[in-house]
């Protein structure tokens, strides 16, 4: 693969050959089986951190050599001291490697990070209840998410109610409540996992339908009333020639299951759904980390000093976007609602902005990757809490506000968000794919139980892992054979409302970064398509963790000078370090 790559790069082909060639090969580099969220899901524990105390005077490559530590040219560890300079090794292993490995090793590893908690019991975490057995080993609980201190701080009102409490896991989620509420933990204290509930079953608009007609069939008033149901909303989607009706099931319907089914039978309904609910991708980080790596370790700052992505659209599908920051100031154009819920500059949509465009030299913040693009915002998520990060979007809104980024022929549209599966949606992630454009996406921050998230998990769309400034991937980040590239996620200098800088990790910020450098690719060469710019960048992804594509990393860290080198020749300032 890295002798095509390198030849691809290199070789002067005709554009129209090109394209084919590079189309063509993403297709079968990021092809792989699409997992149904109504698939029993067979969740698994990560294996446990381990610290083992390297012997005095040790070479650290040599000793984890010796001891197996490295495997068919990986490392498995890293490197560690304490205040003192003492040296430590940090990996992980399951029980019984460990086990083994401790036999191989000696004394030195007996510096075990899960042995001060192996006589630790879930049970203890929680006010004792006769009613609940602690179940064995391995099994699961479900664990109420812990409140947002910041909201507490603020005097706002917290997502999720009061009193929910600690219960085995048996397969079943809590009747009634919200998905956002609740963690899966599995496994045992030495052996630990958690997952968002979100990320392990559809959540959907209760009593509503989605549907797809041709322009010229029956008006959704006239389908709403053939069917006893009421007409909440119809649209015209330009990008697919096709008219979106939402519709309302009342109470004296049958039930939703049976009307679906009904629909899917109706030759005059192109497509037939529920009005599924996705969520935005970013969590609050450590506000220490005060340094804005990111443009540096991809290679993108590099391409500034010529390409900034000047003259290229970045359209935001997300919350609202605060246009009077004074990072953001000028570089919105545009800006839509498509929630009902009235435009509103929020926290996770200008986070996101900020990383793609924020202005350089302005002395505020850190400067976006590509700072002189231009954005497109479209509000078609809203917060769960005024102010809050969190925000919830529906198929229906996604639907709308992608559409209009299609019909509106921006080069690049960035979807730091995700959910279940929904044909309306992917119909349209193809449209924009057809007409040249790139869809980027958030691969997830659901850990390595969580179910793959869409639209990343599309061929169509480029997945979008995180990484920190020193190549680990972000600890909550999805797996799987969709991930196609990793970018700087972690501890992330951006923008919130206001004046605010806060520091964000997550997924979403690594879709942020991609966006920006393909709008600097796109400036580069106005003449390059969407799958011309995404194979590029995974082609010339540099290889992290175990050799070749993986389900951590994908093609690797996202690497901007050598994915230029593949539209024109290396710009010197790339040569001098952009690698």
């Amino acid at each position: 693969m890295k002798y095509l790559s390198n030849a691809i790069l290199h070789l002067r082909l005709s554009v129209a050959f090109q394209r084919c060639v590079l189309a063509a090969l993403i297709g079968l580099l990021l092809a792989g089986p699409v997992q149904a969220w109504q698939e029993t899901l067979t969740p698994v524990a990560t294996p446990p951190a381990r610290v083992i105390e390297l012997p005095d005077g040790a070479d650290p490559q040599r000793w984890a050599l010796e001891k197996g530590l490295i495997q068919q040219g990986a490392n498995r560890w890293q490197l560690t001291a304490d205040t003192q300079g003492k040296q430590y090794l940090l990996t992980r292993m399951d029980d019984t490697d460990w086990q083994a490995f401790s036999q191989r090793c000696g004394e030195a590893c007996q510096i075990d990070s899960c042995q001060q908690t192996r006589t630790f019991s879930l049970a203890s975490l929680f006010e004792p209840d006769p009613d609940l057995q602690l179940a064995p080993l391995h099994n699961g609980w479900l664990v109420p998410r812990a409140p947002s201190l910041q909201q507490a701080l603020n005097g706002q009102p917290d997502v999720c109610p009061d009193g929910l409490k600690p219960q085995p896991w048996q397969g079943q989620w809590p009747a009634g409540s919200d998905l956002a509420c609740w963690t899966l933990q599995l496994g045992s204290p030495c052996q630990q996992s958690q997952t968002p509930a979100e990320y392990l079953r559809e959540q959907w608009r209760s009593d509503q339908l989605l549907l797809t007609v041709p322009l010229n069939a029956a008006s959704g008033s006239e389908l709403a009333s053939s069917m006893g149901l009421m007409l909440l909303e119809e649209v015209t989607l330009n990008s697919i020639g096709e008219r979106l009706i939402r519709l309302q099931r009342p109470a004296s319907a049958p039930p939703l299951g049976n009307l679906l089914q009904q629909l899917q039978r109706d030759s005059a309904i192109s497509l037939v759904q529920r009005d599924l609910a996705y969520f935005t991708l970013a969590n609050k980080a450590d506000p220490l980390r005060l340094f804005n790596y990111g443009p540096q370790l991809s290679g993108a700052r590099q391409l500034v000093p010529r390409w900034s992505g000047k003259g290229v659209t970045v359209a935001v599908i997300d919350t609202g976007v605060d246009s009077g920051h004074p990072e953001l100031e000028g570089k919105v154009n545009r800006q839509q609602d498509f929630t009902g819920q009235g435009y509103s500059g929020d926290a996770h949509g200008t986070a996101v902005a900020a990383i793609i465009a924020a202005a350089s030299g302005n002395g505020v913040g850190a400067s976006g990757v590509a700072p002189d693009a231009t954005l497109y915002s479209l509000k078609a998520c809203h917060p769960r809490v005024a102010g809050g990060l969190e925000a919830r979007c529906w198929s229906s809104s996604l639907v709308k506000a992608l559409d209009k980024a299609i019909e509106q022929n921006s080069a690049v549209i960035n979807m730091s968000l995700g959910g279940p599966p929904s044909p309306l949606l992917h119909r349209l992630v193809k449209a924009a794919e057809q007409k040249g454009l790139i869809v980027v996406s958030a691969a997830g921050n659901g850990g390595i139980n969580a179910r793959p998230v869409y639209p990343a998990a599309w061929p169509e769309a480029l997945a979008v892992t995180a990484i920190d400034r020193n190549r680990q991937l972000y600890r909550m980040a999805n797996r799987g054979r969709y991930i196609q590239l990793a970018a700087p996620g972690v501890d992330i200098v951006t923008a919130g409302p206001g004046k605010g800088q806060p520091i964000l990790s997550g997924t979403s910020m690594a879709a942020a970064h991609i966006s920006g450098i393909a709008a600097q690719l796109r400036q580069l060469d106005p003449a390059a398509d969407g799958a011309q710019i995404s194979a590029l960048m995974v082609l010339s992804g540099e290889d992290l963790g175990k050799p070749g594509p993986d389900t951590l990393f994908g093609n690797g860290l996202v690497n901007a000078c050598r994915s230029a080198q593949g539209l024109k020749d290396l710009p010197p300032d790339c040569a001098q370090g952009g690698q």
